[in-house]
């Protein structure tokens, strides 16, 4: 019997799941105590017959669109696993990964982890502007936790007890179900913690489409909890509106003070997409909140 649990929803990303199928594969954990759910959220490619060629796998199907449709479909699947583990197709896990999981569950079950995910260039000898971006400001994993109480569920642990205390995800969400997770975690009085070691892999996006289109999915995710989460309602307040409009100062702070390989001319380059990604982001929250918006992207 399988100690620990880890579920990943896939659509139509086979290439990348065997990547992280293959890292699963060399956990420096024992194999024959993992069993890993895919879930296949309806897709066109063969993700049954890929699965079926790791032993360690087990593969299920969601028709209803939406990765937290497949994350709950799992969650109903699990049998007696004490530790369950999320992460994303498109994520490469540590070696470590798990180990580093059980190590701290083990010593206190009743809690939820929120690893590093770190972002990398597929092809670091040609990164553009926009995996620069990606490298440097996607996935502030511990700024989530520690301001927000939630963690992107790209890489998050925890055990059979907290699952049983919280519940499933909103599956109503295509995006931001990871945040009124840890807002039932926060009401629930369960620990929500920053595992630093506890490390996943995630490639860049390298277009600006992809970026914009991040921020509509994620900006109807939060839209969609108004008068659920007070985070997300008081993100769309007029006061936070009307700060969405000024220049990201953090950000920019950031860029110029920690060490990255950057030249000047990239970085006035990066200033200019973060003015322009966080004004877009408040036109598009200015939408949904006037009606202009109202259709909801998948993952």
């Amino acid at each position: 019997m399988s100690q620990v649990a880890i579920i990943i929803p896939t659509y139509n990303d086979s290439k990348r799941l065997r990547q992280c199928l293959e890292a699963l594969a060399l956990q420096q954990y024992p194999i024959g105590d993992i069993c890993v759910y895919v879930v296949d959220n309806n897709s066109t490619e063969d993700i049954k017959g890929l699965v079926s060629k790791f032993a360690f796998c087990e593969y299920l199907f969601e028709d209803k669109p939406g990765a937290y449709h497949a994350r709950n479909t799992a969650l109903k699947a699990l049998k007696n696993e004490a530790y369950i583990g999320f992460t994303d197709a498109d994520c490469i896990p540590d070696p470590l990964w798990v180990s580093e999981a059980i190590r701290i569950l083990s010593a206190q079950p009743e809690q939820s982890l929120g690893g590093n995910v770190k972002v990398f260039c597929e092809s670091p000898e040609d990164t553009n502007l926009i995996e620069w971006y990606e490298v440097l400001f996607a996935f502030p994993q511990q700024i989530y936790i520690e301001k927000d109480h939630f963690a992107v569920t790209a890489n998050v642990f925890t055990s059979r007890q907290v699952i049983d205390k919280n519940g499933p995800f909103n599956a109503d969400l295509f995006s931001g179900g990871d945040a009124e997770w840890g807002s039932r975690l926060q009401q629930h009085q369960i620990p929500l913690v920053y595992a630093a070691n506890m490390t996943v892999q995630h490639p860049a996006r390298d277009t600006l489409a992809k970026l914009v289109s991040k921020v509509k999915r994620t900006v109807g995710g939060c839209y969609q909890q108004i008068g659920i989460n007070p985070v997300m309602t008081q993100s769309f307040s007029l006061k936070a509106l009307l700060r969405g409009f000024v220049p990201p100062v953090y950000a920019i702070n950031k860029l110029y003070k920690e060490p990255n390989n950057l030249s000047v001319m990239q970085k006035l380059s990066m200033v200019a997409l973060l003015i322009y990604l966080k004004y877009h982001k408040n036109v598009i929250k200015i939408a949904f909140k006037l009606k202009l918006i109202r259709d909801f992207e998948r993952f």
